[in-house]
């Protein structure tokens, strides 16, 4: 699924935030906010589920903000059609 080096560097990264948060007694979290390029239909919950599937097996808390996302568009159609 590509990804290469930026991913591998951005994965590394994220481990090494990690460590860092562990050695000063710090806590770390990850939160993952969607790339809105679409109302519908999201086309990068793959890359949040591949992201949040690594952070979580190196014991990082993933916070996925993306599924507040997912129907945006529904839901404000939705709602005009109300008014």
């Amino acid at each position: 699924a590509g990804g290469g080096a930026g991913r591998s560097d951005s994965f590394r990264a994220l481990v090494e935030m990690n460590s860092l948060a562990k050695k000063t007694g710090s806590k770390f979290a990850m939160a993952f906010f969607p790339d809105l390029h679409t109302l519908d239909g999201y086309p990068f919950r793959s890359i949040h589920n591949l992201v949040g599937g690594f952070a979580q097996s190196r014991g990082v808390p993933f916070i996925d903000l993306g599924i507040k996302y997912t129907n945006l568009g529904s839901i404000i159609r939705e709602k005009q059609t109300r008014q």
